[in-house]
């Protein structure tokens, strides 16, 4: 997602700071918006068959990157924290077009999304199809629930619950890393998603845009999903649905690492700041 940014000596909480009101929020995430170039930026990978022939497997790497501002995996730790031992991060590949909705679970738990490289096996699909590709929280252990019914917030609103008044916390002496952190409840932060991006998928390859999107790119991929012949009952709602996702989460643009697709996971890492 798009992170916030931050400057140095704001009173924070242990994990973030409440430094923008919901306006400046907007603005700074407006002015990282895309530059409208041409072309999606396509990348592919070849899947592998999986051992017993019947599917192909989709390797996914959860990539952490130490930034000077919080993003993806700060929410992540803050959300399981409150949840407790009984939460987990789910990560679904689930179709959206070309096909009925069916979805895909990675096969190894995850890592409290510390990083690692996590398998979901997909069938050969018959015909080119769109893939939502999700990482998400939920409350119960081992509950196969699909991503894609969890909840979509944006970055205020995830981060919100944490929020602490900054005035407040100023006229108390807390600095960085020493303000009281609020009584957040399980019930607040249950169930949320917190990356999406999509896939092409076809009989052996998935594609996937490696450009920041934009309202003009969304176009450009309704035109490409119809060249590469795939269904698509109603694509203004798929386009409408795909932008809603990606503009309320912001998460970064899917790279090749290797053999997997990477999801890249920013968090907040002082040592990073100044440099």
């Amino acid at each position: 997602m798009r992170t916030s940014l931050i400057p140095r000596g704001a009173v924070c909480t242990a994990m973030f700071c409440a430094v923008f009101s919901c306006a400046q929020l907007a603005q700074a995430q407006g002015n990282n918006a895309p530059a409208p170039e041409a072309g999606l930026g396509l990348k592919s990978i070849q899947l592998a068959k999986s051992t017993d022939g019947k599917s192909r497997v989709l390797s996914i790497s959860l990539v952490p990157e130490a930034r000077c501002n919080f993003g993806d995996l700060d929410i992540i730790a803050l959300d399981l924290g409150t949840l407790g031992g009984s939460a987990e991060l789910q990560l679904t590949a689930e179709v959206l077009a070309g096909g009925e909705h069916r979805v895909f679970f990675a096969k190894e738990p995850l890592n409290q999304a510390r990083g690692g490289t996590y398998t979901i096996d997909l069938p050969e699909f018959s015909a080119p199809s769109v893939l939502g590709l999700y990482l998400c929280s939920t409350a119960k252990q081992g509950a196969k629930v699909p991503c894609s019914t969890k909840r979509l917030l944006n970055y205020q609103q995830l981060f919100g619950p944490y929020m602490i008044d900054m005035k407040q916390a100023a006229s108390d002496g807390k600095h960085f890393g020493r303000a009281p952190a609020p009584k957040v409840s399980p019930k607040q932060v249950a169930d949320r998603i917190y990356f999406f991006r999509f896939l092409i998928a076809a009989q052996e390859t998935v594609a996937f845009p490696s450009a920041a999107m934009s309202a003009e790119r969304y176009a450009l991929l309704m035109e490409e999903l119809h060249n590469k012949g795939v269904k698509v009952p109603n694509p203004a709602q798929l386009q409408k649905e795909l932008q809603t996702f990606g503009t309320t989460l912001g998460s970064e643009p899917l790279f090749l690492s290797g053999n997997s697709v990477a999801l890249r996971l920013p968090y907040y890492d002082s040592a990073k700041c100044g440099q």
